[in-house]
């Protein structure tokens, strides 16, 4: 459910680190996360929540389905948001090198 940019985040950041970064706005070529995206997945943990606890129903897929809405409209290359990478070219890219 968490993006995989967030994902590395966890292993190679600080949980402070990851708390600010979860709890702030973000548009990066790697993340969009907003008050929308937040909520978005709010509202789904907390359905799952009363599925699991109130009425014994379990999500087969365990989340792997969940899409954020904000997600689906944008061009995802490699976990690039290309039109967020085409406002930011000068945007440092993971693993890529000059040689």
């Amino acid at each position: 459910m968490l993006t995989p940019y967030i994902s590395r985040r966890l292993s190679r950041s600080s949980p402070a680190e990851v708390l600010k970064l979860l709890n702030s706005n973000s548009e990066t070529p790697y993340l969009i996360w907003n008050n929308g995206t937040r909520a978005e997945l709010m509202e789904f943990l907390e359905e799952q929540q009363e599925s699991n606890i109130k009425r014994g129903e379990c999500d087969k897929s365990f989340g792997s389905e969940f899409l954020f809405s904000e997600h689906g409209k944008e061009l995802i290359v490699g976990e690039i948001f290309v039109r967020v990478y085409n406002e930011q070219p000068a945007f440092p890219l993971e693993g890529f090198c000059d040689t």
